[in-house]
């Protein structure tokens, strides 16, 4: 019975995370009709962060700390780990990018858009900071603070991994996001199992979506684009590059039990 309740939990927490937003923007449309501009604006940018906040004190109300609740820890383990999965996340965008150019250039061109999309140029601090960091830190407190430890309490913790990774990919909609979103989200799993804090899958997140900021701000005929973009062999260069520190840094620091860190939990 146990196992079932905290699946269920699991399954709870992320109804919430995609009704929430939902529930107060219909609520905003009933009481608040002449305001919608800017409640909608607000949802875009602080819903995730608010959700993971709400949750956190739902869990606060239980007695539980940061900790015990979504595992983070940051003493678990060392900066050098935790510079790791940041520098994972860097170059793991870079790593996603390039591989991308292998799919049908339909996906590429639906999913360019629906990414585009996330950024919004008249309110662009806003933008960057949801994008950059509270939506990373949302979504890591949500899926691997809470989902997947809730899981962990039914299943085995690959299986765990991946169940949340699953609903991690299916939230982003798109097929190629939702790919992608799904290996992140159980490589992010993973990595805080290995080393028992969610603050290395927090970094990890934050430098993916950083890495992503050039694209979004920056024009077609920009040095830096063009630096990276602007030939087929300094691209193919740039996402050999990619992959291949990707998989040093994996194997160095996240392909096992981490040497260095505290009792993962």
């Amino acid at each position: 019975m146990k196992k079932v309740l905290a699946v269920l939990r699991g399954l709870g927490i992320y109804c919430v995370f995609l009704l929430l937003p939902a529930a107060l923007w219909i609520l905003a449309q009933l009481f608040l009709p002449g305001h919608l501009d800017g409640i909608l604006l607000f949802l875009e940018t602080f819903s995730t962060i608010l959700t993971a906040l709400i949750l956190l004190g739902l869990y606060a109300l239980r007695g539980g700390s940061l900790r015990s609740s979504v595992g983070l820890a940051p003493r678990e383990a060392p900066v050098s780990v935790h510079a790791a999965a940041f520098a994972l996340g860097l170059f793991g965008n870079g790593a996603v990018s390039f591989l991308m150019n292998f799919l049908p250039a339909g996906w590429l061109a639906s999913y360019a858009e629906q990414s585009a999309a996330a950024y919004n140029p008249e309110q662009s601090l806003l933008s960057i900071l949801a994008i950059v960091l509270l939506a990373p830190v949302g979504e890591e407190l949500i899926f691997r603070g809470m989902i997947c430890r809730s899981f962990q309490e039914a299943m085995p913790a690959w299986l765990a991994a991946a169940a949340s990774a699953l609903l991690f990919g299916a939230a982003h909609l798109h097929p190629v996001w939702v790919c992608y979103a799904f290996a992140m989200g159980f490589c992010f799993a993973v990595m805080v199992r290995r080393t028992g804090t969610l603050s290395i899958s927090i970094l990890a997140h934050l430098g993916f979506n950083l890495a992503s900021l050039p694209s979004l701000l920056l024009p077609e005929d920009a040095f830096f684009v063009q630096l990276i973009y602007g030939s087929g062999i300094r691209y193919l260069i740039f996402g050999v590059l990619c992959v291949a520190v990707c998989v040093w840094l994996w194997k160095r620091c996240f392909s096992r039990r981490c040497l260095w860190c505290g009792d993962a939990r």
